[in-house]
């Protein structure tokens, strides 16, 4: 019919059809909508500094998860990002995959914090998934994992802690890196992690172990915590009383001066 414009609406066969059991990590930015309003000035002006400052932090992060190992396999990690979550998955079935990602989302949570003054909530789980990434469908992601990960950041993580099951840190000793012992992956694996008073493990941003992030220097930890205070005091000085609770129990974590 003249003027009319017709698109393909046969179904797409895409590359992953099924579920895999992998990694969900299921990332919620706390105060987002606080970095994207800072990207417009009073006056509705594009502020390019801050729009390069949301992008960089995003895109350094998916460069942290990859590894060219897993190139053009269907095995390698994927990260979806829409406003403010993020949806990582990846396989622990690789050598030290677990304790590389441990890492990878640290340094989002550090870097969030010192440039942004943004706490990040989530939960990693371990289960079945479908996560495909497609040129012509884009990201398809869905599965039992990725909502038990979605309900435990909802429900259980509660302050700025990303919660870790028990199930995916016996995975990182497991698939551990070849010729090290499972005591010292342990151990590995723990330096990454605190547990909290309610006996709930999260990924740690907060203790002096984070200093592996400035090639193991304390110099840079009075400024950070700093950035963390700043970072609490923004959640505590706001109207919301669920918000003021996420603040003061990161004020409460900080160690004192």
């Amino acid at each position: 019919m003249p003027g009319c414009e017709y698109t393909d609406a046969r179904p797409v066969k895409l590359r992953m059809a099924d579920y895999k059991k992998r990694v969900v990590a299921f990332i919620d930015l706390l105060g987002f909508k606080s970095m994207v309003d800072r990207t417009l000035s009073s006056d509705g002006d594009v502020i390019a500094t801050e729009v390069a400052k949301i992008a960089e932090t995003i895109s350094t992060f998916r460069t942290n998860v990859q590894s060219p190992i897993f190139e053009d396999t269907d095995d390698r990690p994927l990260l979806t990002h829409f406003s403010d979550s993020l949806v990582l998955s990846f396989n622990p079935e690789y050598e030290g995959e677990v304790l590389r990602h441990f890492s990878a989302i640290r340094s989002l949570i550090t870097d969030l914090i010192q440039h942004h003054y943004v706490a990040c909530r989530g939960a990693i789980t371990y289960g079945w998934i479908h996560h495909s990434r497609d040129d012509r469908m884009g990201d398809v992601l869905f599965g039992p994992a990725l909502i038990e990960a979605y309900n435990k950041e909802r429900f259980q993580a509660k302050y700025p802690r990303i919660i870790i099951d028990n199930d995916v840190v016996e995975l990182g000793i497991k698939h551990r890196a070849d010729g090290t012992s499972e005591n010292f992956a342990r151990s590995s694996l723990r330096e990454y992690l605190l547990k909290d008073d309610d006996q709930v493990w999260f990924i740690d941003y907060i203790s002096k172990n984070i200093k592996s992030i400035w090639d193991n220097s304390l110099q840079f930890l009075p400024q950070y915590y700093d950035d963390i205070r700043i970072t609490a005091n923004r959640m505590i000085t706001t109207i919301d009383e669920k918000v003021r609770a996420k603040g003061s129990w990161l004020i409460s974590k900080v160690p004192s001066r």
